[in-house]
């Protein structure tokens, strides 16, 4: 079928990680929040299944934050995206469908396991106090990757080890998808 809705994935498009990462927005704050308002709106309407807002929590993650700090950062910046593309005219239902929740998965078995069950639970109730009520809309979508931080320069073999531990966290957790 060559339906719209049949189209699914992701644009990871996150104007505050890239002023995480380098200090800067891209080009400015206006410009880059109008685009993210008009990809949010191009999505909802011609391609519904299409995210177009990433949250990359796996930059905190990568750059030494723990488990806490990593889910703490990533629903501020959702809260903050909430705030500056609902002042675009996008209602809170339709920005909470296009966001993509990016976290990274590290060593510590169990507790990777709960961060992630915990970001579902986190992310429902921050939506739900937008006054959102859509059951889609309050359902997280989850991306994993495996911790960059952790790997070994001289050891592949160790490497592996670690990401297979890292990915079964994420599977047991209940990953949407997993890199």
């Amino acid at each position: 079928k060559n339906e719209p809705s049949a189209i699914t994935g992701s644009i990871d498009n996150d104007p505050l990680a890239y002023l995480t990462k380098t200090g800067s927005f891209a080009h400015s704050e206006k410009e880059d929040f109008t685009l993210a308002a008009s990809l949010v709106k191009n999505a909802a309407s011609q391609l519904p299944n299409l995210r177009t807002l990433g949250i990359n929590g796996n930059i905190f993650h990568n750059a030494g934050a723990t488990i806490v700090q990593e889910l703490a950062y990533s629903l501020s910046v959702i809260s903050d995206y909430m705030d500056l593309l609902s002042g675009e005219n996008l209602k809170p239902e339709t920005i909470a469908k296009s966001i993509q929740f990016n976290l990274a998965v590290g060593p510590v078995y169990f507790m990777e396991i709960a961060k992630i069950r915990a970001a579902r639970l986190l992310f429902a109730k921050l939506i739900r106090s937008w006054g959102v009520k859509d059951e889609n809309a309050l359902k997280a979508f989850i991306h994993c990757t495996t911790s960059k931080w952790n790997q070994a320069i001289y050891d592949p073999y160790v490497n592996m080890l670690r990401s297979t531990t890292e990915s079964m966290s994420a599977a047991l957790g209940g990953c949407d998808s997993l890199t």
